[in-house]
């Protein structure tokens, strides 16, 4: 695993850290990790404060007669 954004003494945790959080069953699922971006980790401090507030929900009217099968 090359992390150019870590430094080699963080390297060796980041597998175990990730199956870990991620809740992987093994480490062999395990490919690779990247940091989140400024947005995903807004996401991820508001999720345990507001459960649900990462998704968004839409409700359309279709038109009478429209053959949803």
């Amino acid at each position: 695993m090359a992390c150019s954004l870590l430094s080699a003494a963080e390297v060796p945790d980041i597998p175990g850290d990730v199956v870990r959080q991620g809740q992987l069953g093994y480490l062999q699922d395990f490919i690779d990790a990247y940091p989140c971006t400024p947005l995903q980790e807004g996401l991820l401090a508001l999720v345990p404060k507001e459960p649900a507030s990462d998704m968004a929900r839409h409700v359309y009217r279709l038109a009478d007669g429209v053959d949803v099968s």
